[in-house]
Parts: C-alpha cells; sequence; structure tokens
C-alpha cells in the first residue's frame, strides 16, 4: 500500500497565491492534486501563447540574421504583419484568463481552438507550398508578389534545414520554431480547458 501525504491547507492556499487567483478559491483542506494540474496547465497555457506571440514579434521586427531576414522586409510588410497577428495571437491568453477567473471551460476551449486554427493556417502557408506545391490565397494578399517571389526575397538566405522539393520554398527554422510554439500552446490550451 503506498501511503499518500496531504498538503495542509496552509501550504495549498500559499501555491494558490503564488500561482494567481484563477483556481485560488477553489482550495481547501482536501487540497486534489487536478486542481494543482489545472493550476499548472493554466500557468502553462498563459506562458505558452504569452512566449508565442513575444517569439513572433522579436523575429519579425529584430535583425537575428541568419535566423530571419527582417532586412528584406519592407517597414510596411512588417508593420501590417505585427499589426494583424499579434492581436489574435494574444486573444487565446485573454479568453485562457476568462475561463480561469469565470472557472468555466468555454473560454478556455475557445482560446484552444482558436490557437489550432492559428497553427493551421501558419502551417497552411508555409507546409502547402513545401509538400504539395500549393499556396494558400492570402499568403500575399496586397504585395504583388507571389509567395515564391516573397520567399525568395524574405526568407530564402535563413537557416533552413528541410531538404529541397524541386524549386518550391521551404519552411525557415525561425517558422518551424514558431509552428512548434503554437502546436504546443494549443495543445496545453486544450488539455487546460479539459480540466476546468
Amino acid at each position: 500500500m503506498v501511503a499518500t501525504k496531504s498538503v495542509s491547507p496552509t501550504v495549498a492556499q500559499q501555491i494558490a497565491d503564488r500561482i494567481g487567483p484563477p483556481l485560488a478559491g477553489a482550495l481547501n483542506t482536501t487540497t486534489d492534486r487536478a486542481l494543482l494540474l489545472a493550476q499548472s496547465l493554466y500557468v502553462a497555457a498563459i506562458t505558452l501563447v504569452l512566449l508565442t506571440v513575444a517569439y513572433f514579434a522579436v523575429t519579425t521586427l529584430v535583425d537575428l540574421a541568419p535566423l530571419n531576414n527582417v532586412t528584406a522586409a519592407t517597414r510596411r510588410e512588417k508593420t501590417i504583419e505585427v499589426a494583424v497577428n499579434a492581436p489574435v495571437m494574444t486573444l487565446p491568453a485573454v479568453l485562457v484568463l476568462v475561463a480561469a477567473t469565470l472557472h468555466t471551460a468555454v473560454p478556455a476551449y475557445a482560446a484552444a481552438g482558436l490557437e489550432l486554427l492559428i497553427v493551421l493556417g501558419g502551417l497552411a502557408l508555409w507546409w502547402l507550398p513545401y509538400l504539395a506545391g500549393v499556396t494558400v490565397p492570402w499568403a500575399t494578399a496586397g504585395i504583388g508578389e507571389t509567395w515564391a517571389q516573397l520567399h525568395a526575397r524574405t526568407y530564402a538566405k535563413t537557416i533552413v534545414v528541410l531538404p529541397r522539393i524541386g524549386n518550391r520554398p521551404r519552411p525557415n527554422l525561425e517558422h518551424m520554431i514558431l509552428h512548434s510554439l503554437l502546436l504546443a500552446a494549443a495543445a496545453v490550451t486544450f488539455a487546460y480547458a479539459s480540466k476546468i
């Protein structure tokens, strides 16, 4: 038989006070591992979403050659990319905060769904041209270039670890990291939503 050690209410309250308000009111003398798991997933979801947004903003605006090539993008392109994408990418964090504050899973599932849509859009933008030779319609909306031209100008001289498939544009390391962060944020946010 395995003995389990219970956490005193004082320790449980201290944990809740350190982690934040979302589930603090639900803690009691029989601190539940599921509750602590939900707290951990909450912190991880918020952290991953905001880390992803920060990574996106930095790699879009700051020259980190050869990881990125922001010098090849016009000021207008960089401004539009951040102005359009950063608020959308931040919304899942806001929805997770709402879910935690209201103690309801619906906003958390909405956050996870939005995060999933964001990552699917990124994967379609980068991986369809590489794997299938198909470019999504929004890839170059309003800039007057094809995806292959934009890629050659702004991404071709960055770190690319994938093998060539004909002359198709390849996802670069910068975007492979971004897609990994987005996938992790979506998975953790779904996990958090399931524990509320």
